[in-house]
């Protein structure tokens, strides 16, 4: 199966409108998100990092990564919102910012920090 042929999932892609801005004392003006790209085909995903054994107790360190198509208008200081299905159903109503992108030949892997708390 081909990466792009795993992309089964659609995502918003919020960009900063507000980014680069200074109030008049030089200062950064708070981030205003507007909708950039609504439903980009993508794949989310959260593979395991790592993990370790204290006594009796595991823990397993995961991370959200998210493949898109090459070409995507896409950058660091964008959020990443309403994570769903190719039918709609709410995968994770997380709000993430992209803090990697990776290039590949054919696709993006970005990685993303969730900010707001929602559903997995």
């Amino acid at each position: 199966m081909s990466v792009i042929s795993r992309m089964r999932h659609r995502a918003d892609i919020w960009r900063d409108d507000n980014l680069g801005e200074t109030d008049p004392h030089g200062g950064p003006v708070a981030s205003d998100f507007q909708l950039y790209a609504a439903s980009q085909v993508c794949y989310v995903y959260q593979p395991r990092l790592g993990g370790e054994t204290q006594g009796d107790r595991n823990v397993n360190i995961y991370t959200w990564q998210m493949l898109i198509p090459q070409g995507v208008d896409i950058t660091e200081q964008d959020q990443v919102r309403n994570v769903t299905n190719r039918v709609g159903a709410e995968i994770t109503s997380h709000t993430f910012n992209v803090i990697q992108i990776v290039r590949r030949p054919q696709h993006y892997i970005l990685t993303l920090e969730a900010v707001t708390s929602g559903a997995t």
